[in-house]
């Protein structure tokens, strides 16, 4: 080691300005590489993180959902599969009422709702309501799942999802919801029914 520092000693400057920018050049090479590769896996772990922290969100709603299930009388055998109700302006209004009790439970709000045109397939007869809602991804996907899963049965036909706070703070995502669903009135009933008729 000692000879080699005598021999660049002994070197011209030029050489020695040379051998020293070699030098800084692999250091600096070598500084880079490790920078690049603690950037990797930083972002690695953020993504892990993203997505964790939306999977336990989603745990977390089927969990709250869950609960406030338990905590509900058990009436769902009594409660029709079908859509009940004089008629169909009736019926409307029965599942605006249905949608405004689960998203006051669910901790979402209700901005508009209104009923649409009905709709036959297959013999079987749907009515049902177009809505805006607003709230938390947690709170919405509570909502929709206590929608979806009770009685009577119903079928989102139409969603729209949008992200109201995107970048613009820290706190849970909030999502702007439009959709429409329907429910089946029964078949073997009587099928003459239209809206506003007694």
């Amino acid at each position: 080691m000692t000879d080699l520092l005598i021999r660049v000693m002994n070197l011209s400057v030029a050489s020695q300005r040379a051998i020293a920018g070699s030098i800084v050049f692999v250091i600096a090479v070598g500084v880079s590489a490790l920078i690049w590769i603690a950037f990797s896996l930083l972002n690695g772990n953020a993504a892990a993180i993203e997505e964790n922290r939306i999977a336990l969100a989603r745990f977390e709603a089927t969990i709250a959902v869950g609960r406030a299930m338990l905590k509900q009388p058990i009436t769902s055998a009594t409660v029709s599969e079908f859509l009940v109700g004089e008629n169909e302006a009736v019926m409307q209004a029965n599942l605006q009422n249905r949608l405004n009790s689960l998203a006051g439970t669910a901790m979402v709000t209700v901005l508009s709702s209104g009923g649409i045109p009905s709709d036959e397939l297959d013999g079987v007869r749907y009515v049902g309501i177009r809505a805006n809602m607003r709230g938390s991804l947690k709170a919405i996907h509570g909502a929709l799942l206590q929608l979806e899963t009770g009685k009577p049965y119903l079928i989102v036909r139409e969603m729209v999802v949008r992200v109201v706070n995107q970048g613009r703070s820290a706190g849970p995502v909030e999502l702007s919801v439009q959709l429409s669903f329907l429910g089946a009135l029964d078949p073997t009933a009587s099928t003459g029914r239209k809206a506003g008729a007694p």
